[in-house]
C-alpha cells in the first residue's frame, strides 16, 4: 500500500507498507486506548498492529514490531488516518457511515441512513473515497507559511522586541504530534488542540531552524499570534493528500448541491466496537 505523504524518520523516506488484519490484543489494546480519551492513541495501536513491513524508497525493509511501531508515531496523521480507515474497512464488512447535513441554502435538514423498512441505503462507503498520493518528485517534509502580518516576538517583562517573524515551516505533524498535542485537553478543545499541534512540528522561522528549545519557549506564541487567514494555509496544505473527506450532496427541498465533509472519525471509532 502506498502512503498518501511518506514516513520521513532518521534521514529516510518510507513510502509502502504491507497490512495484515489485527490480532485480538491489537484490538484489545487499541480500544483500551480508545477508552482513555486520546483516539491518536488508539490509531497508532491500530495502526502499528495491522502493519506486517514497512519499506523506504531505497528498499530497506523493517518487519521488527518494535521498529514498525516507532516508525508508525513519525507517520503523517493524514496518512495514518487514510491507513487506519483502510485496514477497518478489510477488517468489518460493514464500511458505510450515516449522517446529518444542513442545506446552505434553505437549511433543511438530510439524513443519510439505511432506511429499514424500504431498504433505501444512502449512507458513504469509507472504502470509495479517493486517496491522494504525493508523487515521489515531491517528497519534502515541509509546509511554508508566508505571513501576510508578522509576528513581533517580544521580552515579556521589558517589551524589547527580540524578533520578527515574516515566515516559518512546519512539518508535516505525525500520529506522536497527535498524541502529544491532545494530553489533558478536554472535549471541545479541538481548535486548541490544533494549534498546539502546528506548535510541535515547527521547524524553521525566517529561512533559520528550529530547535525544541526555541518551540518550547515561543512555538506557542507564534502559533496563537498567527492571523486565521495565515493559518488556513497550513490547512490547506494538509488537506492536498490524503483521505478526501467530502461528497456531494444535494437538497431534496431546493436543489442545492455542494461539498459536505463526513466524519471519519465516528467511522474508526464504531468499526472499532464492532469488531
Amino acid at each position: 500500500m502506498e502512503l498518501a505523504v511518506p514516513i520521513f524518520c532518521e534521514d529516510k523516506v518510507y513510502d509502502v507498507i504491507e497490512i495484515k488484519k489485527p490480532k485480538t490484543g491489537v484490538i484489545t489494546a487499541t480500544y483500551e486506548a480508545m477508552q482513555k480519551g486520546n483516539i491518536f492513541r488508539a490509531m497508532l495501536e491500530f495502526v502499528s498492529g495491522s502493519v506486517s513491513s514497512l519499506i523506504s524508497i531505497d528498499g530497506d525493509v523493517v518487519d521488527e514490531f518494535a521498529k514498525i511501531k516507532k516508525l508508525c508515531g513519525a507517520m503523517p496523521y493524514i496518512t495514518a488516518e487514510a491507513v487506519a480507515l483502510k485496514i477497518m474497512c478489510e477488517v468489518n464488512e460493514e464500511d458505510s457511515v450515516e449522517g446529518m447535513y444542513n442545506c446552505p441554502r434553505c437549511n433543511t435538514k438530510i439524513l443519510i441512513e439505511l432506511d429499514k423498512e424500504t431498504g433505501i441505503d444512502s449512507r458513504d462507503k469509507i472504502s470509495e473515497l479517493e486517496v491522494k498520493i504525493m508523487e515521489p518528485s515531491m517528497y519534502v517534509n515541509s509546509i511554508p507559511v508566508l505571513l501576510s502580518e508578522a509576528v513581533v516576538l517580544k521580552n515579556t517583562k521589558t517589551g524589547e522586541v527580540l524578533e520578527t517573524i515574516e515566515e516559518f515551516a512546519i512539518r508535516y505533524p505525525t500520529l506522536n504530534d497527535c498524541i502529544l498535542a491532545g494530553q489533558n485537553m478536554m472535549e471541545g478543545q479541538e481548535v486548541r488542540v490544533q494549534m498546539k499541534l502546528y506548535s510541535n512540528a515547527l521547524i524553521s522561522r525566517n529561512g533559520i531552524d528550529i530547535d525544541r528549545k526555541w518551540v518550547s519557549t515561543w512555538g506557542d506564541i507564534l502559533i496563537k499570534n498567527t492571523g486565521v487567514k495565515d493559518l488556513t494555509q497550513i490547512g490547506k496544505a494538509l488537506q492536498e493528500y490524503g483521505l478526501k473527506k467530502t461528497v456531494e450532496r444535494s437538497c431534496f427541498n431546493c436543489g442545492k448541491v455542494w461539498e459536505a465533509a463526513i466524519n471519519t472519525s465516528n467511522f474508526f471509532v464504531s468499526g472499532l466496537q464492532s469488531v
